[in-house]
């Protein structure tokens, strides 16, 4: 990042200045510091930054002229948000204003930097597709983790998906890499003709042309790439596998979901590594919270950027046996998604066919359905009575992820 030209943008002068000084020590080259309005417009138009920070605080009318300037003067540069506001909403006035990222305080040289090239990244493709070039879909993926098994992890993987294809009616591959159990195709009540092994067997001839005839299509719209029928075919398959994989499975198709087994393997570190959103499964059993605050700090050791995982507790039986918030204590996470107690949830498992379709007005469903709308973007107006009212769904380029914001039934 030497060579990127940083401009920031807020009118805290004295944050400005401390971030400037953990920006240029992680090696990023900032040329300068401005405050809203005037003062941005002029040096943005005397410097022509590479890219530009703008602070995102209330009342936010500043922050987004200054982002609509600066997104006309150089359109070609990345505008990165950084707000102390979390809230789904905030955000999505940010990327309407022109931000190409919205980042959490408090902020650092390494999330500028992943977020620069992502963006980057992402104005590249799109460069090449307006010149010629073949465009690449920017497909979003998200991955299921647990820290351990019998937690409602591929139940939670399956309905998610297929509330996301429903939903959005887009292109959505599931990708089970669950490498102790794999049950994606059993509990869709699916016989994959193909699996990962036959994948991975010919990874050098796999393109985005032919990676569909690898995957298994099930009749809720989503498509499968299952785990293989014998668990010792697990052997051959190595990091650099998945990596392929999910870096195809993201051009061809809008979301990417990740079926991750319940403890931590190389696959599994990768498969984090890639996904734009990390959802952390947990119950409210003692050993499933402790297994998971285990979780939470290795990935902090491993520098993992947290912003990117979102905690869910899921309700298996009705019987709690410890308090939401202890698990907030515990993890140090706060809880982003609660998934309600509901006995019709195994039941669709039983049948093939995730709950979100066949019984769509469930405690349960109407929780998992509210999930995926949260993840890209939408909502659900209500009606009176607290009675689930008509969903509202945003353009494509308005979903975000990773989601700032969640709720608990």
């Amino acid at each position: 990042m030497a060579n990127i030209r940083l401009l920031i943008v807020d009118p805290d002068v004295n944050y400005r200045s401390d971030l400037k000084k953990q920006l240029v020590r992680g090696g990023i080259d900032v040329v300068g510091e401005a405050d809203y309005g005037a003062d941005a417009a002029t040096l943005i138009e005397t410097l022509k930054p590479d890219a530009v920070a703008v602070a995102w605080q209330e009342p936010t009318v500043r922050a987004e002229q200054t982002l609509e300037s600066a997104s006309q003067s150089i359109p070609a540069a990345p505008l990165i948000v950084y707000s102390e506001i979390e809230d789904l909403a905030s955000a999505r006035r940010a990327v309407h204003a022109g931000a190409h990222d919205y980042l959490t305080k408090p902020v650092n040289a390494r999330d500028f930097t992943d977020s620069l090239n992502n963006v980057f990244s992402r104005i590249e493709r799109q460069r090449l597709a307006e010149t010629g070039g073949k465009p690449v879909a920017n497909g979003i993926v998200i991955a299921l983790f647990g820290a351990k098994g019998g937690i409602g992890k591929t139940t939670l993987a399956t309905n998610l998906a297929v509330a996301l294809a429903q939903l959005r009616q887009e292109s959505v591959v599931l990708l089970d890499i669950d490498t102790r159990f794999g049950d994606v195709a059993l509990v869709l009540n699916l016989q994959p003709e193909t699996h990962i092994t036959e994948a991975v067997n010919n990874i050098d001839e796999i393109d985005r042309t032919n990676i569909k005839s690898y995957l298994t299509h099930h009749d809720s719209g989503i498509y499968v790439l299952a785990a293989p029928s014998r668990p010792a075919e697990w052997r051959q398959v190595e990091p650099r596998h998945v990596e392929r994989l999910i870096k195809l499975l993201q051009e061809t198709h809008d979301f990417v979901v990740l079926d991750t087994p319940g403890f931590f393997t190389e696959l599994v570190g990768t498969a984090l590594d890639m996904s734009d959103l990390v959802l952390l499964v947990t119950t409210l059993d003692v050993s499933s919270i402790k297994d998971s605050a285990m979780a939470v700090d290795m990935l902090s050791q491993a520098d993992f950027p947290m912003d990117r995982v979102k905690l869910v507790i899921n309700h298996p039986s009705d019987v709690h046996r410890v308090d939401i918030k202890q698990v907030t204590d515990v993890t140090g996470l706060e809880v982003f998604w609660s998934i309600p107690y509901d006995k019709n949830i195994v039941k669709g498992g039983q049948v093939g066919m995730p709950m979100v379709l066949t019984k769509p007005n469930t405690r349960g469903a109407r929780s998992m359905i509210d999930l995926a709308l949260s993840i890209s973007g939408g909502r659900r107006e209500r009606k009176l009575f607290g009675r689930p009212g008509p969903i509202v769904l945003p353009k494509r380029e308005e979903a975000l992820v990773p989601a700032t914001e969640g709720a608990e039934e």
